[in-house]
């Protein structure tokens, strides 16, 4: 049986489910929508927690993935985010950060970078390989704003 509610998790927000409930807790697949545009459909266990495939469509992009929430209740994403301007980023997200061992960045030009990701900044020492098949290690430098990450060469490489 599907069922339509509005949840009010505040005065000031309001989230519209729409999906199977039981016990007045969303279950099974549903569909969430927020008050900034960002919408989810996926699955949810009992107790209204996002679990198991899903796709979460928001200003950013597209992250489709494996939804699951750790026992300190943080939200992990285990997937892949296409951004609006073409780039992707494949890995792992603790509660809206890209926290990962081995994270797979690929850049509009289809430069590929591929290491450590804390705190949603990438770390160390990453393998870059160009579009024309290119490889060497680089690390990050510093961020520009609508530019992006800055790379030099790895002394090591």
């Amino acid at each position: 049986m599907i069922i339509v509610r509005t949840f009010f998790f505040s005065l000031l927000v309001g989230v519209i489910h729409t999906g199977e409930f039981k016990r007045n807790f969303p279950i099974g697949l549903g569909h969430r929508q927020y008050p900034d545009g960002t919408i989810y459909t996926g699955h949810y266990k009992e107790g209204g927690v996002d679990s198991g495939r899903g796709t979460l469509v928001n200003k950013h992009g597209v992250l489709t993935g494996n939804f699951s929430v750790l026992p300190n209740n943080q939200l992990l994403v285990v997937g892949r985010l296409d951004y609006t301007n073409g780039s992707v980023y494949e890995g792992t997200w603790i509660h809206g950060i890209k926290n990962d061992d081995e994270g797979m960045f690929v850049d509009v030009d289809g430069t590929t970078y591929v290491g450590p990701w804390k705190n949603d900044a990438p770390v160390g020492v990453h393998t870059r390989t160009t579009k024309n098949g290119t490889e060497d290690q680089v690390v990050p430098t510093h961020h520009i704003e609508h530019v992006g990450w800055q790379w030099l060469k790895s002394p090591n490489s």
